[in-house]
């Protein structure tokens, strides 16, 4: 039996990298720890030269989804010996060196939740876990830890608690965990910054409403402001490229599957993949002559 050292780095923050360690160590008996510090993650375990290696192969080679390796190594270290696996404190005793994680898109699984009436997170507009919602808009600082980020004010309830703290729990270690009973606080001002609600439920209702009538919405966000508006009304629209003096850019429309965008817009695989994509970028596409939804076209691309 000997001890190694495993230092991996890149986008390893923020994609389940830890919890998907601990699982692979439960799986192989191996035990240890691991720690996120400044640059990347370190991790320190007891095994023997076969054990190690493959251990340390199968990190490499079916890593977490949305992580990112840039560099990795393993060294055998003076001997040490673990009674289990376990995820240590993170630490910042290195110098500065990671890939920030972007932002990533809703899960299916996450959007489904969103959609159940008897889930705890239906129609809970912050719905995430460990493979989707905000990562470099919340960073505070290194490591990504809540600690680090917009949540860290945010006391978990003991359902998501026992969540965070479940290895064997999609949400384990996930940074970003609320749900509607620790419900990220929203609040909802009319023109002249005079609030009207602070009630979530009441605040989406209320847009809906709005959004209906042909408001224009400036919803603050974690990265800044996005307006919104009902792209199938003409007022609105015209109102928005009037106050945004924006004459002939094109906006970008928002769809609740791909179902409906192909409804509306010509497609070619690249497109649809991009859309369906972790990262859901805005992507330009061509309308077609008749569109389904109704949205008004000669508006919304007038160029």
């Amino acid at each position: 039996m000997k001890a190694y050292h495993v230092h991996i780095s890149g986008q390893v923050q923020g994609v389940g990298f830890r919890p998907y360690v601990y699982k692979l160590a439960e799986k192989m008996g191996v035990k240890g720890w691991i720690s996120n510090t400044n640059d990347g993650v370190h991790i320190e375990f007891n095994a023997n030269e076969a054990i190690a290696i493959q251990f340390y192969k199968a990190i490499i080679q079916s890593r977490p989804l949305h992580s990112i390796i840039t560099h990795h190594y393993i060294d055998e270290i003076p001997f040490k010996e673990f009674s289990c696996f376990s995820i240590k404190e993170s630490n910042t005793g290195h110098r500065p060196n990671l890939l920030f994680t972007p932002d990533i898109a809703i899960c299916d699984e996450c959007k489904r939740e969103v959609l159940q009436n008897d889930n705890r997170w239906y129609d809970y507009p912050f719905t995430t876990c460990l493979h989707c919602g905000p990562r470099y808009s919340i960073i505070t600082g290194l490591p990504y830890d809540r600690i680090n980020t917009a949540m860290a004010p945010l006391p978990l309830c003991s359902k998501c608690e026992r969540e965070y703290n479940d290895v064997y729990n999609r949400r384990h270690y996930s940074q970003t965990i609320s749900c509607n009973e620790c419900a990220i606080p929203m609040h909802l001002y009319n023109c002249n910054g005079v609030e009207i609600s602070n009630n979530n439920e009441t605040i989406l209702s209320s847009v809906n409403s709005l959004l209906k009538e042909g408001s224009i919405i400036a919803v603050k966000g974690i990265g800044g402001y996005l307006l919104m508006c009902d792209a199938t009304n003409d007022f609105s629209i015209a109102a928005l490229r009037k106050r945004k003096n924006r004459p002939a850019k094109p906006f970008a429309l928002l769809y609740p599957d791909i179902e409906t965008v192909q409804s509306d817009v010509l497609l070619n695989k690249k497109e649809t993949e991009a859309l369906e994509s972790a990262v859901a970028p805005i992507v330009l596409c061509q309308l077609k002559n008749e569109t389904v939804t109704g949205v008004y076209r000669q508006l919304i691309a007038p160029a």
